[in-house]
């Protein structure tokens, strides 16, 4: 079978399609594998002044936020919330869900 010149482009455009679909779905996964639910720190921090809560479900979530000195209890909204230290109670060193509110 002789392959013509209309064959060979459509075979580069199948596989110039192929990769691109590859390296969406290897993007799509990296940003999947980047965004993690919970407690997360920022990754030069190393006096925990500030961290994040990531809710992930569809409705407000209640957390524990444990500082060096002590904990306090606060409601958050689906979505990234910014936990700071606090000049009172600390630096922050975790926080876990505890309900909804």
């Amino acid at each position: 079978m002789r392959r013509t010149p209309t064959r060979i482009g459509a075979l580069v455009a199948v596989s110039l399609v192929a990769m691109c679909t590859g390296l969406v779905l290897v993007a799509v996964g990296t940003t999947a594998q980047a965004a993690k639910c919970g407690y997360s720190t920022l990754e030069n921090d190393t006096t925990n002044n500030k961290a994040n809560y990531l809710n992930c479900t569809t409705g407000n979530q209640r957390i524990r936020v444990e500082y060096t000195y002590a904990t306090e209890e606060m409601c958050v909204t689906p979505g990234d919330t910014p936990l700071f230290a606090n000049p009172n109670l600390g630096a922050v060193r975790n926080a876990v869900p505890i309900g909804t509110c």
